[in-house]
This record gives C-alpha cells, structure tokens and sequence, in this order.
C-alpha cells in the first residue's frame, strides 16, 4: 500500500557515490535543480555532470533537470523509516582558486610594464652570468659558443669578435688580484662592429640605457647594435652631408644632427619628429641633452623636460672671387652693389649664427605640439667668437650648467633653471678665457664638478681677448688637455688643476671618463694615439712629472701654474687602435657589478674594447 507525500515534507535520502555515501534530503514540492545543487555542494560533482538513479519508490531513469519533485515523482511506503536510495554517476571537478593578483596578458602592458617586465627577466638570469655589457655580449643562455681560440671570429656578416666565454675570462682577470683589483681598461679589442670597406665613417657614438651603441655616419646612416649583431639601420631625413653627432634621451630616445636638421628617433630607431634648423648654410651639431625629471608627485614622467643644444657649423662655403668679371655700365654696377650687398648680409647673418646656440625643449614626450624653440646669442654688444663645442655640466649641487667653448679659447657658461610653469631659462653665468688663447677642440664632463678642456695648436694670427672675459691663468701654450675645477661657480674663474700634454703631435678631438675615474684621450690625425690617463695623474697637489716620473717644475722653459699638475706621458697608449673620432662607455646592466667596456669610432667601423 503506497501514500501520496505531502507537499513540504522531508524525504531522506541515502546518496551512494562510488564508495562514499552522504545522507542528504528532499524537500517534496522542490526543483530537481535545486536537489542536483545540494548534491554538488556535498560531492563537489558539478550539476551538468550528475546522474542520479533511483530503484524503489523514486522517479524512473536520470533524473531531469527543472523537474517538480511531487506526488507523481515520489512514492513511498505508508510506514517509512528507510531513506530513499539514490545512487550518483559523475566526476568531481576541482576548481581553482582566484588567482591573488589580476593576471595581466601581453597585449594589456604600457611600454614601461614591458621595460621593467625586460629588466627582471634580464638580472634573474644574469644571477650566474659574469655580466651584461648589452652591445658585447650575448643573452647568458647563448654564450658557450664552443669557441676555445682567443681570435677574432665573424659572428655574422657585420661582426666578428672575440669568443664569448673568453670575454668573460678577460672581464674576470680585469678585476682580479692579478691585475691588482684596479679594472683598469686593458685596451683589447674584443667586438668589430660594422664594415671594414665601408666608405663612409663614423662619426660619433651614444649609449642608449639599455646598453644598445648607436653609430651616426657620414653619409646620413644610422645604425643600432646590440648583443653582437646590428638591430637597425635608418636614414636621417636629407639629401646631403652626414650625422655630425647622436645623443641619447630618457626613455630609450635619441636624437642625430645632421644635414640642416634634429631628428628625434624612439627605441626602435622609429622617427618621431624632424626638428629644422634655424638658418639656412648651416647645420647643427656638438647636439647635447639636458633632461629635468618632474617635479616632486610627477609618477608618470609628464613633466620631464627635455632640452636640445646645438651650435651652428656653416656649410655654405663663400668664394671672395664670385665677382669676377668688372661691371660695363651703370646697369651692372648697380646690380653688382646689390649682389655684393647681399653676399654682406648673408655672411654676417652666418657669423651670427656661428657664435650662437639654437635650443629646443619640451614637457614631457617631446612633439611638435608641446614644442619651443629659442636662440642664445653672445651675451655681449661686441660679440663673442666662434663656437666649437658644447656640453652640460651637473654639478654636484643638482644645478645643471650649459657650457660653450670657441675658438678664442673661452668658455661661455649658462645657469639652467627650471621656473613654476614648467619652463626653462638660460641665466648667463660667465664668460672665461685662456690666457693664453689657443682653439678649445672638444670638452668632457668629469666627477666633482670638473671639466677637462681640450685646446688645439696656436695659430700663426694673434687671437684677441674677449670682451668681459675672465682670464684663466694657463702658461702652456700649445696643444693640451687641461683639468678645471668650477666649484666656485660664478664667484671666480676655474683654477686648473692639470694639463695632459700626452699628445704632442696633434689636438686632442675625443676625451671620455670612464667609470672608475680614468680618462680616455684620443689624439688628431696627426698625433693618431689612443691614451689612458689614470685619475690619480690629474689629481689635486700631485707633482709635476716628467716621463720617467721625476719631479718637474717647468715644460719647455715656461714655469707651470701654481698648483698645477703638467703631465707629459700617459699611464698607458692603447696601440690596437689608434686614430678615433669618438668614445663612449658601455656600462655593465647588472646589478652592483663594476665591469665595463669602451665602444670608439675608428673610420668605418665601431670597435669596443675591454
């Protein structure tokens, strides 16, 4: 005899699944769904998998989803004591838990997540490496290259170099006790970069931060390397002359000067803007950066601002001869007066230029929107000389300093300062020069608010002095490389501290400091040496020496200054080179290591040495 359950009423159920069993319950009346969910919740068997079966006083076959479990599914015995048995078929799905961070894919991250994604994948694997000099070596797991030979193999059509794991040796003994701890460059050329047939030369180097060299040329090229190989090869905008210099920028930018124009480049040697000169018959060049980080809040680096110098090299050339045949009549001497006129104008408008500086700064990523360009004259009536080079100090106070040297032998300097809107402006500082005059060739920043100056050979002319310049007491008057403190910034002329006169044949074109406070000459054509002067040689109350170390109080006859150190020879003339138009370190991105290498221009190649 059977009974119709009521409504509301609680069936227990007896639920078998494989060897488990679970006493759960049904509520008469209730959704087979809602059954199926408390099944889940016990077994952990997903509703979509579940097969329940039942024998005696259930519903008939597997139980259907969305189904009213009534009077008509259920019958049961009058006295009933005994659960119902349900029997379970189906597979528990374990579910993972939410990961504890978003995950984020490839697609989703900025060019800085990616940077620094790079960066921490690169130092975990250099835990076991010796280290990464980017453009010298190769990725960790790809430098047992099975070469034993200590000679120079191709690595590709552009490169060959030493083997990889004999880089390493070298790096190692570099920094040993063998080579007294010092990781003094040994002058070792271990990496060729480029062509050695390549008509065009290099003529000038910069390191982007994440260690790739780049190497502007001569007939407008522009060439990215890294790892061993060349990563990218473009063109600077123009039709004709080459890159007279390349500077690196934040964020892995750059920028090349060269035929009539600035072209700023990102990472991926992608052009971003062509930034035109200021006049035609010249192109900018001796391009230096200053960069101010933004302000105290700024995280995203929108107000970083980003400044361009360069000075003016006159490519129009002037023929004093271009009127040559004498005018007939009134006619032509009129239009000859007016030509002549004309050529005037043009010539001083080019001299101007040549004593000036052109700048272009810009908050935060530098476009053609947030763009401002500006002129620093010579900051006398009378005029200054010819600018030959420039460069930016930081001083040890934070100031950044602009400095200019001419032809004259001066030293032009402006304060750059940052005022509340964002803007920069040049306050002028001084204007300083030898006292004996000779051409200031090239300049290098030094540690400790020093500044090496090279000056060129005297000319035959007499050079006049500059107005309202501060004399800098100098007795050597032939080519040299001279040590000036400017820690008394705009109280009194810098004092110098040395003169290196190594290179006595030609002017110093290229100097370098190196990471451990050495410094890195190379001389003119004429002269053809590459020199490694140590840091204790320019130092501060050292002695006057000669080549075999004596002591010495005068260089030919003329008495040195006053607490100035003449040095006459170099620690070391690095001979596997030789003649160079540029150098740049190529510092080491592993964390707290001190390994570094030297990348030169010798013509058409790039050579780095170690």
């Amino acid at each position: 005899m059977t009974d119709t359950p009521v409504s509301g009423s609680v069936i227990p159920i007896l639920l078998k699944w494989g060897k488990k069993t679970f006493e759960i319950s049904i509520v008469v009346g209730e959704s087979s769904t809602t059954l199926k969910q408390r099944v889940q919740e016990q077994t952990g068997v997903p509703a979509s998998r579940q097969k329940l079966l039942t024998k005696k006083g259930g519903w008939k076959g597997s139980l259907k989803n969305d189904i009213i479990l009534d009077g008509s599914i259920l019958a049961t015995k009058k006295n009933n004591t005994v659960p119902l048995a349900v029997t379970l078929i189906g597979s528990a799905e374990i579910l993972a838990a939410p990961p504890a961070t978003k995950i984020k894919f490839i697609e989703d991250l900025t060019p800085e997540d990616l940077k620094k994604a790079e960066e921490a994948e690169l130092q975990a694997a250099m835990k076991t490496a010796t280290g990464m000099i980017s453009a010298l070596q190769l990725s960790p797991h790809r430098r047992d290259d099975g070469k034993q030979e200590e000679l120079l193999y191709q690595y590709n059509r552009l490169v060959t170099g030493l083997p990889q794991q004999q880089i390493e040796r070298e790096l190692k003994y570099r920094d040993s006790e063998n080579n007294n701890g010092t990781n003094s460059l040994q002058g070792k050329v271990a990496m060729n970069l480029g062509l050695e047939l390549r008509r065009a030369y290099v003529n000038d180097l910069a390191v982007l931060d994440d260690g790739t060299c780049i190497s502007a040329m001569d007939d407008g090229h522009v060439q990215l390397w890294k790892h061993g190989a060349q990563q990218e090869d473009v063109i600077h905008p123009g039709m004709e002359g080459g890159i007279d210099s390349v500077v690196a920028l934040h964020e892995g930018n750059f920028a090349t000067a060269g035929r009539g124009s600035i072209q700023l480049w990102n990472s991926d040697a992608e052009p971003i803007i062509t930034l035109p000169g200021a006049m035609r018959g010249t192109t900018p060049t001796s391009l230096t950066a200053i960069i101010f980080k933004g302000r105290v809040g700024d995280t995203d680096g929108n107000n970083t601002i980003t400044c361009l110098a360069a000075r003016f090299r006159i490519t129009r050339q002037h023929d004093p001869q271009q009127f040559r045949l004498p005018p007939q009549n009134d006619t032509e001497r009129e239009r000859r007066a007016q030509s002549e006129a004309h050529e005037q104008a043009i010539q001083q408008a080019l001299s101007k230029a040549s004593r000036s500086i052109q700048l272009w700064f810009s908050v935060g990523r530098m476009n053609s929107t947030s763009l401002r360009s500006q002129i620093l004259e010579p900051p006398f009536p009378e005029g200054g000389a010819p600018i030959t080079c420039l460069t930016c100090m930081a001083m040890n106070d934070g100031t950044q300093v602009l400095v200019a040297g001419d032809v004259a032998g001066g030293l032009r300097l402006w304060k750059v300062q940052l005022n509340k809107d964002n803007r920069l402006w040049f306050e002028h500082q001084g204007l300083y020069q030898l006292k004996n005059p000779s051409p200031v060739v090239c300049l290098q920043i030094l540690q400790n608010n020093r500044l090496a100056v090279s000056t060129g050979m005297k000319p035959n002319i007499p050079i006049p002095s500059l107005p309202g310049a501060m004399p800098i007491p100098n007795e050597i008057a032939q080519a040299a490389v001279h040590i000036l403190d400017f820690s008394s910034l705009g109280t009194i002329a810098p004092r110098i501290q040395a003169s290196l006169m190594g290179h006595n044949k030609d002017a110093v074109i290229c100097m370098c400091e190196l990471p451990n406070g050495d410094l890195m000459t190379g001389g003119g054509k004429l002269d053809a040496t590459l020199q490694l002067w140590s840091k204790c040689q320019f130092e501060i109350g050292k002695s006057v020496c000669n080549e075999g170390g004596e002591g010495k109080t005068e260089v030919d006859g003329i008495s040195a200054p006053p607490q100035a150190n003449v040095v006459l020879k170099a620690e070391k003339t690095l001979t596997e080179v030789g003649y160079v138009f540029s150098i740049q370190v190529l510092p080491d991105r592993k964390l707290g290591s001190n390994y570094f290498a030297v990348a030169v221009a010798r013509y058409n190649t790039v050579k780095i040495m170690i």
